[in-house]
C-alpha cells in the first residue's frame, strides 16, 4: 500500500462516534471499521487514512477500494487532541462487524513539532507497547506533550483489509511527584553553560559520569569523585525513576537552592527552584547539581526541561 502520493478525500474522513459511546458498524463494511481513542472522562474519533479493503457484493465476487489518504504526522490540525491527565493508558476500540476480527495492530507516535518529512515518516519518535483483548487495544502512552499517532490495523473477515488511522494527544498541566538532592560541587568551566541532564537508565548515568568526569564533589575541607553522589541510583532506582540533573551556578557559596515543584504540559518539563540569598554572604564562586528524581513515565530523553528560580 503507498503511504505517500496524492492525498484524497478519503483521507480526512473521521470516525463519527460520539463522546462515550461507538456506532454499530454496517452489516456489510464497504470501508474499514471506525476506531474511537479513550481515556477515563474523554474520548475521540480516529481519524481514518490510507486503506485497502475488499469486500463481498453477495454474487460471488468481491469489490476491492485502494483509498490513499494523509499521514498522521500531517493530520495534526485536523484532529481534535485527546487531553492525557494523570493517567497515559488509552484505550482503542475497534467497531468490527459480527463475523470481523483484529489480525493484528501496530502503533507508533511522533512529537507534532517533527518535520514533516519522509523520514519522519519512517522513523517513528516512540512505539509504545500495546495489548489487544478482541477489538480493544490499550497502549501507555509516553510523557510527551503533544503527540500524534498512527495505528495500522489488519482485519479478517468476509470485508477485511488493512487501515492506517490517526489520532493526537496532548498532556495537561499537572504536578509531578518527585523527590530531590542537592550535591555542591567545585566550581569550574565546566559547569558553565552545562544543560539539564534527563537520566533513564544505568547506561545513561554511566555515560553522563563519564562526559563530566572533571566535576568533584565538594566537601567543605576536602574533594572526592563526583561518582560518589550517584550510588543511590543504580538499575533497582531506574526501574520506574528517572534522574534530573540540574546545574545550578552561584556567585556565592552562601547561597542554598532547593527544588520546590516539577510540573509538566505539552510544551515540556519545567524544575522550579527556590533560591535562598544571606543578607551577608561570601564572594566565592560555587556551584551544585540538584537531583531530582521523578516517576520514568514523566519525562523522555530529548524533551525539553526548563529551570526556573524564585528568592525566599
Amino acid at each position: 500500500m503507498k503511504r505517500f502520493g496524492i492525498m484524497l478525500l478519503t483521507g480526512l474522513l473521521l470516525g463519527c462516534a460520539a463522546k462515550g459511546s461507538v456506532s454499530a458498524p454496517d452489516p456489510m463494511p464497504t470501508k474499514p471499521p471506525t476506531l474511537t481513542v479513550s481515556v477515563p472522562d474523554e474520548s475521540v474519533p480516529a481519524a481514518i487514512g490510507s486503506y485497502s479493503w475488499m469486500y463481498p457484493n453477495g454474487d460471488g465476487t468481491e469489490t476491492g477500494v485502494e483509498a490513499c489518504g494523509m499521514a498522521a504526522i500531517d493530520m495534526v490540525d485536523l484532529l481534535t487532541p485527546l487531553p492525557l491527565k494523570d493517567a497515559r493508558t488509552v484505550t482503542l476500540t475497534f467497531v468490527l462487524a459480527d463475523d470481523q476480527t483484529l489480525n493484528r495492530v501496530t502503533l507508533s507516535g511522533w512529537r507534532t513539532g517533527d518535520a514533516a518529512s519522509k523520514e519522519s515518516y519512517e522513523k517513528p519518535a516512540f512505539m509504545p507497547a500495546i495489548f489487544v483483548d478482541g477489538n480493544v487495544v490499550t497502549a501507555e502512552l509516553p510523557a510527551c506533550g503533544s503527540a500524534v499517532y498512527e495505528v495500522h490495523a489488519y482485519f479478517d473477515g468476509a470485508a477485511h483489509g488493512d487501515c492506517y488511522y490517526s489520532f493526537c494527544a496532548v498532556r495537561q498541566a499537572q504536578d509531578v511527584p518527585f523527590t530531590a538532592d542537592a550535591v555542591r560541587i567545585g566550581w569550574s568551566e565546566d559547569v558553565a553553560g552545562m544543560e539539564v541532564g534527563v537520566i533513564l537508565d544505568d547506561d545513561a548515568l554511566a555515560n553522563w559520569l563519564s562526559a563530566n568526569a572533571g566535576l568533584s564533589r565538594d566537601m567543605g575541607l576536602s574533594f572526592t569523585p563526583i561518582s560518589d553522589a550517584f550510588a543511590p541510583y543504580d538499575a533497582a532506582f531506574f526501574a520506574d525513576q528517572a534522574l534530573l540533573i540540574v546545574p545550578v551556578e552561584a556567585g556565592s557559596g552562601s547561597m542554598r537552592f532547593s527544588v520546590a515543584g516539577v510540573q509538566a504540559d505539552e510544551t515540556g518539563v519545567t524544575v522550579t527552584v527556590r533560591r535562598k540569598v544571606p543578607e551577608v554572604g561570601t564572594s566565592d564562586m560555587a556551584a551544585w547539581l540538584l537531583l531530582v528524581s521523578v516517576p520514568n513515565v514523566s519525562v523522555l530523553p530529548d524533551e525539553p526541561v526548563t529551570v526556573t528560580f524564585f528568592d525566599a
